[in-house]
């Protein structure tokens, strides 16, 4: 499986695909420096830079306007279990990444955020704020998501994680573009 900066473009790729509905793997694609340039910038006008991915196509726009996307590759011991059994004080790597991809969402602009994370031998998963997944959900048709699912409380938090074949599976992009309107 792909490391760091190849398998943020294994996801760029994806995306795309998801998004235009299998037509083109060029919609997303790697944010400058894993997204260290708009975070050196800060508010210095860098558009489309924030988190690790951005749209080089403006048909992307409408997911980046939700979802400031953070992606993680490794870190076999993280898990989200890590969130579960903190004593709520944030420490671990998903805490860490939580607060990065709201630091982004926050410079973005973004409706919320997305941590996507692939463990070794593991399959990629989604986390992402629960009402958020909860209104995607309902906009594209379904009640629940096919199992499995996590439902974690995390601080004021209640996230939803879910694996990224099945997110993509269950949700539509026109579900995500409602929602950014």
């Amino acid at each position: 499986m792909a490391k760091g900066s190849s398998y943020e473009r294994e996801v760029c790729k994806l995306l795309s695909k998801w998004w235009t509905d299998g037509h083109t793997d060029a919609v997303f694609w790697r944010t400058s420096n894993s997204g260290g340039r708009a975070t050196v910038r800060g508010s210095k006008g860098t558009t489309n830079q924030h988190g690790d991915i951005c749209a080089t196509d403006p048909v992307g726009l409408p997911l980046l306007r939700v979802f400031a996307l953070e992606i993680k590759r490794g870190y076999p011991r993280s898990t989200i279990h890590d969130l579960i059994d903190s004593d709520g004080t944030p420490k671990g790597s998903y805490a860490s990444w939580i607060s990065q991809a709201k630091a982004s969402q926050k410079l973005a602009g973004s409706k919320s955020w997305m941590i996507l994370h692939k463990r070794d031998r593991r399959e990629p998963t989604v986390t992402l704020p629960d009402p958020i997944f909860m209104n995607l959900l309902h906009t594209s048709g379904l009640e629940k998501p096919a199992p499995p699912f996590a439902i974690t409380s995390y601080g004021a938090d209640v996230l939803a994680t879910i694996r990224l074949d099945a997110f993509l599976s269950n949700i539509t992009p026109l579900a995500v573009a409602v929602l950014g309107k």
